[in-house]
């Protein structure tokens, strides 16, 4: 073998080996920078993160997990379900109308939400809407900053759900808003 065939094989084993270190050394470093992540770490089982955060999906329960059931329930739960029925109606191919009757000596500005703009019902005066689909909501308002409150009135003819809007003695008797659910039930709160 002569001097330059020798300084090859040198070369190319010097080379070869160092590629081979390099692809060693790659995978040896790539394996510590990525480390073995924990899918359920113990902070979700120590005071008080056991109480106060969900586990991951796939993790063994902790103190929070029986809680979450009861929060999601309470976080369901609609104004409407928690307020006392004032009256029901039965709605006529999924729409009511209202007659609103203002009986105090003030403006009241009221409106169907979704359907109609505020408009003001003057003193002493009456206003029918017809055809609201359900479930829908109207608020009112007096110009005088008085209170109101809504008293449903019994009407012979279907489908028409007739209130009367008084003022209100205090705040526990005010209501500024009207909901009627798709099952006819009449909310004021």
């Amino acid at each position: 073998m002569n001097f330059t065939t020798a300084l090859t094989v040198k070369l190319f084993g010097i080379v070869l080996g160092s590629l081979a270190g390099v692809a060693l050394f790659s995978s040896v470093s790539r394996a510590a920078s990525t480390p073995e992540v924990n899918p359920c770490p113990g902070i979700y089982y120590q005071e008080p993160y056991s109480r106060l955060l969900v586990v991951p999906q796939g993790c063994p329960a902790n103190a929070m997990v029986p809680m979450v059931p009861q929060l999601e329930s309470e976080q369901r739960s609609l104004p409407e379900d928690q307020q006392p029925v004032l009256t029901t109606i039965v709605p006529q191919m999924g729409k009511v109308g209202v007659l609103l009757k203002n009986t105090t000596n003030a403006p009241i500005t009221y409106q169907v939400l979704g359907n109609t703009e505020q408009r003001t019902l003057a003193p002493r005066a009456e206003i029918r809407l017809q055809a609201l689909p359900v479930p829908t909501t109207l608020t009112f308002l007096r110009s005088d900053a008085g209170l109101v409150r809504v008293v449903p009135i019994g009407n012979s003819e279907p489908g028409v759900l007739d209130l009367t809007l008084n003022g209100a003695m205090g705040l526990s008797d005010s209501q500024t808003t009207v909901r009627i659910q798709s099952s006819g039930k009449v909310n004021a709160y």
